[in-house]
């Protein structure tokens, strides 16, 4: 049996999953790591603990297989933007700061004051963000001189797996695209603004592939470790929000994709970039195409938190959460919930996140309720903003842990008021990397041919009118108080 696997280093562990190359998931392993939340703003987590994982979670997936396959190829995917700096030994130097990671906000207005965002925007697609990778540079100089001097490379998560995996050094251009160092449309490395701000012009791969290129294969030392045979062709892949838009199949321009995880990540195809600065624009994982993004920093993250705190992390918690849910009407009784709760969030570090109009009388329904409409209310602001810089789109597909919540589902469809299709059989980011690891190893002639073997349909949920036209009344009044939940309106 031929096999497609995909390795994906995610928010919160990291998973290998084989595929048919009809699409279907036939063995899996997931490791899960730490992250450190020490100060206000900070997010990291230990890249050893990436290598540990994908060793674990590949030899999880390879004794999960229970009939003779052969490995045509495997693609990497992870989490991104996130800051991995290493020395020329290519060990860690320190934590690497995670997508999450808001501290470079001084950092961020001081490149604001210099270049300005829409300078920053023409050039690489995205707009000046504490998010993105430049910044926390920066940052890192400035407070941590004794580990930025030792700094040969700045990688990403994917990029320091795929070195493990094969020992070469290299990156695509969706996480080159993250770095706010790499020309967009003229796909190179920008020294001359590297060579501006007194960096290392060579401090990045020099090796920038497309999405379904070939970095190298399989090492021995580790394919011995998992079970598995070396020389597997290992495709560098992609972004994991990119990746997941070929994944679902979202690569028209009336799709929008919704990658619903410990973050969520808003994706459309596009046939030019946006020029709105509020826009992410990224080379898309197809030939000939752009793909626009706009995300939060936590949707799932806000679940697993609250589920957390209501049900003791029992094992159910879920299932006790749809209970509670069940008879608590449309608002929640009043009670809103502003989703921010990293310390600031990705477009504005400044916002902050809670719980307004908490009452005695709101109970635990009430509450999960509320932060389930919260996130939704987020994300349509954000979708608003997509459909303002002529991104148009009539359905979405969610993929991920968000999209096995129905009641999720049928609260998204009624906010945002189009149809929602819940991808449930597969991770779409995971699979998407494994179609890239098809194409790039020849079992696919294209990303068309992948998508017709690969995706299949979602679950249909369809708005209800009566509760959109309520639900608008309340979005209203969600930015109104999330306007109350910025730290300082002098800086927003």
């Amino acid at each position: 049996m031929d096999l497609i696997v995909s390795i994906d280093i995610g928010s919160s562990g990291v998973r290998a999953s084989a595929y048919t190359i009809k699409g279907k998931l036939i063995s899996f392993g997931k490791q899960t790591y730490k992250t450190y939340y020490d100060k206000p703003g900070w997010a990291e987590q230990d890249p050893n603990d990436w290598k540990m994982a994908t060793r674990i979670s590949l030899k999880k997936m390879v004794e999960n297989l229970k009939l003779p396959y052969k490995i045509m190829g495997i693609g990497l995917t992870g989490q991104c933007p996130t800051y991995v700096p290493v020395d020329k030994n290519i060990n860690p130097v320190g934590r690497a700061f995670i997508y999450q990671d808001n501290r470079a906000v001084n950092e961020t207005f001081e490149l604001e004051k210099k270049y300005g965002s829409r300078l920053i925007h023409d050039i690489t697609g995205h707009r000046l963000l504490a998010f993105y990778i430049l910044p926390k540079i920066l940052w890192q100089r400035a407070n941590q001189p004794c580990l930025f001097k030792n700094i040969a490379y700045i990688l990403q998560p994917r990029d320091y797996i795929a070195y493990y995996l094969t020992g070469q050094i290299a990156t695509d251009e969706t996480h080159a695209n993250a770095t706010l160092l790499y020309e967009l449309k003229q796909h190179r490395w920008n020294k001359k603004l590297m060579t501006e701000l007194n960096l290392d012009t060579n401090i990045f791969p020099n090796k920038v592939l497309m999405p379904w290129q070939i970095v190298g294969e399989l090492r021995k030392s580790i394919a011995e470790s998992v079970g598995l045979t070396s020389g597997i062709p290992i495709v560098i892949g992609a972004a994991d929000s990119q990746c997941c838009c070929l994944g679902v199949g979202a690569v028209r321009p009336e799709i929008l994709s919704e990658m619903s995880g410990t973050s969520s990540c808003l994706n459309s195809t596009v046939l030019n970039p946006v020029n709105d600065i509020n826009i992410g624009n990224y080379t898309h994982v197809i030939p000939n195409a752009w793909c626009t993004e706009i995300g939060l920093n936590a949707t799932g993250a806000n679940l697993e938190w609250l589920t957390n705190i209501l049900y003791k992390k029992d094992s159910n918690r879920y299932n006790l959460l749809k209970e509670n849910i069940k008879k608590i009407k449309v608002g929640a009784d009043g009670l809103i919930f502003i989703p921010y709760l990293t310390g600031g969030e990705r477009d504005n570090p400044l916002l902050k996140g809670g719980f307004y109009n908490l009452n005695l009388y709101h109970n635990a329904g009430d509450m999960a309720k509320a932060v389930l409409e919260g996130v939704a209310f987020a994300i349509r602001e954000r979708i608003e903003r997509l459909s303002k810089s002529t991104c148009s789109f009539k359905s979405i597909y969610i993929s991920g842990g968000g999209a096995l919540l129905d009641e999720w589902n049928e609260i998204k469809t009624n906010i945002f008021g189009v149809p929602v299709y819940a991808i449930k059989d597969v991770d779409g980011a995971e699979l998407g990397a494994a179609m890239l690891a098809g194409i790039g190893s020849g079992v696919f002639k294209d990303y068309q041919e992948a998508i017709k073997n690969c995706v299949c349909d979602g679950k249909e949920f369809l708005p209800n009118l009566k509760i959109h036209a309520t639900y608008n009344e309340l979005y209203e009044m969600f930015l109104e108080v999330e306007d109350k939940f910025v730290s300082n309106k002098s800086l927003a």
